[in-house]
């Protein structure tokens, strides 16, 4: 079999019957499986399922497992030679898997995950993955808003680290991880790096597998020429946005610790500290076309660092 498609679902009936037709609707050209694991779902999730796709694998836990320890549960099962993690809020069009297949198919044994172009529900950009976020290169050029600074592209290129977005959007390259919400894994690679570390119960557990990939020599690509339609945050209600920011913080602060130990996850968070209001003075002054939006990042990285670290 070509491909595993691995979908969790927790309390998202609805999103996930879209994302389970819109699979079904790209008549998908390879030899495939699907399998959900619902993580205990009480709004009828697993029911669905069961009733409307009879093809589908369902896994049932009768706790929340949380992303990464559900997603393990999939992929000790998959039969295919490619898994395919998908969020239960996406949507595919047709050809789009296939084209993500054949990229990666070309790149074997070298590449270990590639990750398509991600969109809003409205067609906008939402990202295509990052660069290397341990470098202490991404700190800095982060911080003192280097993208905007009024210097010629090939000099910015050498002062920001590999795989940073907003300079190469839209080109096919190397990358430092690829967007949690729909990532094409290669089985090799999955065997060489293991599996997704359950430590990272909700955020960040892609970044740290592409990490470790990274380090056992294998590389990642983003591959815009194939789409995905992210809603973004389908599990996420209102009333726990506040503990989610909270989560994510320490699942930081646990990714720095594991791969690049206490000590330098300390120095990483101080250099961010002392570059960040610099960095939103001249972000400011070289055009920043949202600026309200980057004094809420500004706040928000300010509270982050000050009170969670």
């Amino acid at each position: 079999m070509e491909l595993s498609i691995i979908i969790v679902s927790y309390d998202t009936k609805q999103v996930t019957r879209d994302c389970l037709q819109s699979i079904r609707d790209s008549k998908l050209q390879l030899s495939y499986e699907i399998i959900v694991v619902d993580n205990a779902s009480l709004d009828g999730s697993d029911e669905m399922i069961e009733r409307d796709f009879t093809d589908v694998v369902l896994i049932r836990n009768q706790s929340n497992n949380m992303y990464a320890k559900a997603t393990n549960q999939a992929m000790k099962i998959a039969k295919g030679e490619y898994f395919f993690l998908l969020n239960s809020d996406t949507i595919i069009e047709p050809g789009n898997i296939e084209k993500l297949y054949n990229f990666i198919d070309a790149r074997q044994p070298e590449t270990a995950c590639v990750g398509p172009r991600i969109l809003n529900k409205d067609g906008s950009f939402q990202s295509e993955g990052g660069p290397h976020i341990t470098e202490i290169k991404w700190i800095l050029s982060t911080a003192f808003g280097v993208i905007y600074w009024p210097i010629p592209d090939h000099i910015k290129r050498y002062l920001l680290p590999i795989g940073y977005n907003r300079f190469a959007r839209g080109e096919c390259r190397p990358v430092g991880f690829v967007g949690g919400c729909c990532m094409l894994i290669s089985r090799e690679a999955k065997n060489t790096v293991g599996m997704l570390d359950e430590d990272f119960y909700f955020y960040h557990e892609e970044i740290e597998w592409c990490f470790r990939a990274y380090k056992e020599g294998f590389s990642v690509w983003v591959y815009p020429d194939s789409t995905v339609i992210h809603l973004k945050g389908a599990s996420t209600t209102v009333s726990t946005f506040k503990r989610v920011n909270k989560d994510r913080i320490e699942q930081r602060m646990l990714f720095y610790k594991k791969t690049t130990g206490i000590f330098h996850a300390q120095i990483l968070n101080f250099l961010k500290i002392i570059t960040f209001s610099p960095g939103f003075l001249l972000t400011w002054l070289f055009g920043y076309k949202q600026k309200h939006k980057l004094f809420k990042l500004w706040i928000y990285n300010a509270a982050d660092e000050l009170l969670f670290h």
